[in-house]
């Protein structure tokens, strides 16, 4: 079960009584957070045999780096040393982006730099436009591999995730961001709530709204403690991302399955 439900609940109450005899004769019903399996909820339907495993990651490829490794540390954007802001997700509206745009233009932040990484999408030419007027401060890498990506996330100074509905189903992009050591804000909607907890691991912003992020970025830049704290416990929080132990959780299900 992912996101889809929360997406156009209309449409999946018409083959609700169908969705309803597969999962009675599933062995498990499995989801990515508990989240997305309380979308059923919106289609009049619960079940039992239930469990959340959530979504992995590599954190022997994500995880903090020294300066001096960094593949992209002679770039020019970053040799100023300013703050640096980033972007990670598909490049679609309803993933955040351009809440996220929308901070490029906002006074405060005039002395901070814009680093987009994710899939291309609707967005993109919108976005490669924005970074070809703003070449000084705005940087747009699209579709890249994946083991550039945590090179790329170590050049932030904080890594926004803005996505704008329920559908967002657990955040892997925070994940990744507390591995690498960068400090993530992201809106307080759908699954992030199962990845961060406000102000320890993570910060919260009202969702649809770039000025409480804008607010949430300066505070969080400004207060190195703070800072500093989420850092460390999203750090401590990696190895339960391990696609070891979610390998393992999944071996058991499908072993369960294979008894009956």
């Amino acid at each position: 079960i992912y996101g889809e439900i929360y997406r156009n609940p209309e449409f999946f109450s018409k083959f609700s009584k169908k969705i309803k005899l597969v999962l009675e004769n599933s062995y498990k019903v499995i989801s990515c957070s508990n989240h997305c399996m309380e979308s059923l909820k919106l289609i009049d339907l619960s079940i039992k045999n239930k469990q959340v495993i959530l979504p992995s990651i590599d954190v022997e490829l994500f995880k903090k780096l020294d300066k001096e490794k960094n593949k992209f540390k002679d770039l020019p954007f970053v040799q100023d040393r300013k703050k640096i802001i980033g972007y990670l997700g598909r490049f679609e509206k309803e993933m955040g982006l351009l809440i996220f745009l929308d901070l490029i233009n906002k006074p405060e932040l005039k002395n901070n730099k814009f680093l987009i990484i994710g899939a291309s999408g609707a967005l993109s030419g919108h976005t490669l436009s924005i970074e070809g007027k703003n070449k000084d401060r705005v940087i747009v890498y699209s579709d890249v591999r994946e083991k550039k990506l945590p090179h790329l996330l170590n050049l932030c100074d904080v890594l926004i995730v803005p996505s704008i509905n329920e559908r967002a189903c657990y955040g892997k992009a925070i994940a990744e961001g507390q591995s690498c050591g960068v400090p993530v804000i992201a809106s307080n909607l759908g699954g992030h709530k199962e990845v961060i907890e406000n102000n320890h691991s993570g910060m919260f912003f009202e969702p649809n709204n770039s000025d409480d992020l804008k607010n949430k970025i300066n505070y969080l830049i400004d207060d190195c403690e703070l800072r500093n704290e989420i850092i460390n416990n999203g750090l401590k929080k990696s190895p339960q991302y391990s696609n070891h132990i979610k390998l393992k959780y999944n071996f058991e299900v499908y072993k369960g399955a294979l008894k009956r």
